[in-house]
């Protein structure tokens, strides 16, 4: 099942597996609904934004208001 990031400003990215490197994607997996801080490569193929997780962490907790 494809996986999407979703950003602050209402970006959706589709997220990419990186062959050569697959350890932050499969983490990225085990944070799917949480926020993350991840960095990516990204790029654009036929109107679809794509991006390839290239390290993933939990986003700090914000506290509710």
């Amino acid at each position: 099942m494809p996986m999407g990031l979703l950003t602050a400003d209402g970006k959706l990215y589709l997220i990419t597996l990186n062959h050569d490197n697959p350890d932050p994607h499969n983490k990225l997996k085990d944070m799917a609904g949480r926020p993350s801080r991840s960095r990516v490569s990204s790029g654009t193929r036929s109107g679809m934004q794509g991006i390839d997780i290239t390290d993933v962490k939990l986003a700090a907790a914000t506290p509710a208001k």
